[in-house]
């Protein structure tokens, strides 16, 4: 893509800044998308909306002042934007601001630092006034005006309803045409059930029209690959190891192959920021054609995975998640992924041998939990659990994989590899009647990189991992540590209902922050990495993070219904200003911005 020159970066000074600021405003008031989007042309590539500038300047800085930034540019920043971009007069406070990138095509293919063919479009109270601002030069009978913008460049603008349409190019200001009524119905239609939703509940809408897009985004992968290949191909002339040049290679063209199979099948895409007083939140949502592959593989459903999360031991975790499996059907998702793996490659083989146990799954559910003192060495302290039909079968399959891996070689470069070497010894141990296998993988590495190797060890506590599994009722359990405290507190915690997804705390979060009939739910706690960073830090001299007792997590949730899907992450402002506050405790600060 090429860069944008002086004067679309001079129209888009105010526009961006204050795209960027909206990700993180505070105020619950919403402004009208739909309303809004009547301004895009009909089949616009792209488009992006701020539905209200007043509501943004009040949310930026009404953050500003919860969080203790205490940011001077973004005290009432829509005037001090406004001055720096010489909009002075003219603008509608109240308005809702547009850019449009009518072709994709135009604006990635071209070169010479011409202007890419973009639209702004400013809501203005007074027309003649706003472009005044910028030294107009208008013809008798000539709706299009001739401005000079910031820093010298021209742009070219006419009056269409209540915005002032401008772009570094006349033709495209010319031939600019609002899609109206209709065309803002399109738009969300395309966007589907889920998409619709996540837009029209959002303050800031960022609109991708994949379909229109995909004719001239396609060959660009194709040609991306072409590119990195020579480049792979002129490394080996440098002594780079063949076998890692044909691993990339291979993934490359995987990559390639999934994101043009993701074009090829989606409708429309959007990606949202929504604010409230408590957090602010991003949705991306995608809507598939009817019938296509990718649509297949999100049938839809939720078979409540905040109840599976509540089949996880009650402890401090850093993430923690679950996921219905047949809503998002994983065990299609595989066989399409295996199909894109080249024959040979050991490690892909693996995962051919897992889809009966994929396929399997009805859901899944983990945590990564901080560890507790006198438990296993090395910080992996994860458990997993499966829910299956067929537990034996699944534990069957699961040790098939362990022999699989026995042996397998993994290329590292300069003709060495890593090789695994694993064992796997059926009823280990009983726990409360429970029979509990027991595994373990040891990662050989070879002498030249053993050294470089010794982070990675002293994350896992040794030379590679090990852990327990077992199964109760319907669910497999799975830890990656040797703890026997942990696989205890896991089978224990199933079918009782009372585990970690019971907290009230987060049944309050996940219905302030996530949208409802969630396929898959996780949470990232910054109390769970204070408890891991407070085993550490007293080895450094440092003193201890006093973690309140009631800070949330940072949440996803992901909704798949009607043929589209979506994923939100939410932040919590409780969270920014714990992040802000220790941050400034560890740089020595006592107020002034946050330091990161």
């Amino acid at each position: 893509m090429r860069p944008l020159t002086a004067t679309t970066r001079a129209l888009c000074l105010t526009c961006v800044l204050v795209g960027l600021l909206a990700t993180i405003g505070a105020a619950p008031v919403r402004a009208d998308v739909s309303k809004a989007l009547e301004a895009a042309p009909s089949n616009a590539h792209m488009v992006f909306v701020i539905p209200n500038l007043t509501q943004l300047n009040d949310k930026v800085s009404g953050l500003n002042r919860a969080l203790g930034l205490n940011v001077a540019e973004m005290d009432n920043f829509l005037v001090k934007m406004k001055a720096e971009a010489k909009a002075v007069n003219g603008v509608d406070d109240n308005g809702s601001m547009v850019i449009i990138l009518p072709d994709v095509a135009s604006a990635m293919m071209g070169g010479g630092g011409a202007e890419p063919p973009m639209l702004m479009l400013i809501p203005v109270t007074d027309y003649d006034a706003f472009i005044g601002n910028y030294q107009p030069v208008t013809e008798d009978g000539n709706p299009i005006a001739t401005l000079t913008m910031t820093q010298g460049q021209p742009a070219f603008a006419k009056k269409a309803g209540s915005h002032a349409v401008l772009s570094p190019l006349r033709a495209v200001t010319e031939a600019y045409e609002p899609g109206g009524a209709a065309g803002a119905k399109a738009i969300m239609t395309s966007l589907g059930k889920v998409g619709g939703a996540a837009a029209t509940t959002a303050e800031v809408v960022m609109y991708f029209n994949l379909a229109a897009m995909s004719p001239t985004l396609s060959p660009m992968i194709d040609q991306g690959v072409a590119q990195a290949n020579q480049e792979l191909d002129q490394m080996a002339q440098f002594g780079m190891d063949p076998a890692m040049i044909k691993s990339q290679k291979d993934m490359l063209a995987m990559y390639a192959s999934i994101g043009k199979m993701v074009l090829r099948d989606a409708a429309a895409g959007v990606a949202t920021a929504t604010m409230t007083d408590k957090g602010n939140g991003i949705t991306y949502a995608i809507q598939f054609k009817d019938g296509t592959q990718l649509a297949r593989m999100f049938p839809g459903g939720s078979n409540g995975p905040g109840k599976m999360l509540a089949d996880l031991p009650d402890r401090a975790y850093i993430f923690a998640g679950a996921m219905d499996a047949k809503a998002i059907n994983l065990g299609l998702i595989s066989e399409e992924l295996v199909k894109l793996i080249p024959e040979g490659d050991q490690q892909m083989a693996m995962l051919r041998e897992s889809l009966p146990m994929i396929k399997q799954l009805k859901g899944a559910a983990g945590a990564f939990y901080a560890p507790q003192r006198g438990g296993a060495m090395g910080i992996l302290n994860v458990l997993q659990v499966a829910y299956v039909d067929d537990t034996a079968a699944y534990l069957t399959a699961t040790k098939k994989q362990m022999d699989q891996m026995n042996g397998m070689a993994v290329p590292m470069g300069a003709g060495g590899e890593m090789k695994f070497a694993t064992t796997y010894a059926e009823n280990a141990m009983e726990i409360g009647g429970t029979q509990v296998d027991q595994y373990n993988v040891t990662m050989q590495f070879p002498p030249e990189i053993q050294q470089q190797m010794m982070p990675l060890m002293m994350v896992l506590g040794g030379s590679g991992y090990g852990g327990y599994i077992a199964a109760k009722g319907d669910a497999v359990v799975t830890t990656m540590v040797t703890d026997p405290q942990l696989i205890t507190a896991g089978l224990e915690a199933i079918g009782g209902g009372a585990g970690l997804g019971a907290d009230p705390k987060l049944a309050e979060l996940r219905k302030e922050a996530l949208p409802g009939a969630l396929a898959a739910e996780g949470y990232f706690s910054f109390a769970g990495v204070g408890v891991l960073a407070n085993q550490y830090l007293p080895m450094f001299g440092m003193p201890p993070i006093n973690i309140p007792a009631d800070l949330p997590p940072i949440a996803f949730g992901a909704v798949v219904e009607g043929g589209g899907a979506s994923v939100r992450y939410y932040v919590p402002n409780a969270t920014v200003k714990f992040l802000i506050d220790e941050g400034r405790k560890f740089t020595g600060g006592a107020g002034g911005p946050a330091p990161f």
